[in-house]
């Protein structure tokens, strides 16, 4: 994808200026395999812990620049893998994400449910960022982590979800 800023718009940020081939990437997939090399967009359950997306109309892209591996060894159970860095307009962040997730799908696991009108799956994820810390005033840690755990139940009239997630050592003004 190639994108082109030259007059930055009444009320995008002043960063978004510059031109170039912004999106570009290798994928396979075989078996099971899905292995994506360059640029991704990815969601882990909510987006709480991991979300890329774009929404041109808000100038906002913070897509992977990395590898992305997704396995399924059999129905029901969906495992990915990522490792690589978000774009910051034309640039890529100074940290590194790696992250994990799994989802497994109750009812593709157990025939005594496959049947079944509601659907049940639950899953779990964890992302680290790091990134050097230089700052001389203060003792920065230079990977924090998020986890989290979810599940869904989703009926043909009514849905639950929910997910819980911790985040450590990141600390804020």
């Amino acid at each position: 994808r190639y994108e082109n800023y030259q007059n930055v718009m009444v009320g995008f940020p002043q960063n978004y200026r510059g031109e170039g081939i912004t999106y570009r990437f290798l994928q396979y997939k075989y078996k099971g395999f899905d292995v994506t090399a360059g640029n991704f967009y990815e969601q882990f359950g909510s987006g709480m812990v991991l979300r890329a997306w774009e929404e041109s109309g808000l100038g906002y892209d913070n897509m992977f620049d990395g590898v992305r591996l997704i396995y399924s060894p059999l129905k029901g159970l969906k495992l990915k893998g990522i490792i690589g860095r978000q774009r910051i307009y034309f640039e890529k962040s100074p940290g590194i994400v790696r992250a994990i997730d799994a989802t497994f799908t109750l009812n593709d696991l157990f025939k005594g449910i496959k049947e079944s009108a509601t659907q049940y799956s639950f899953g779990g994820s964890f992302v680290s960022k790091f990134q050097t810390a230089n700052d001389p005033f203060l003792n920065l840690p230079e990977n924090v982590g998020a986890g989290a755990v979810r599940f869904d139940i989703i009926s043909k009239k009514w849905g639950i979800n929910a997910e819980y997630v911790n985040k450590a050592n990141d600390p804020s003004a």
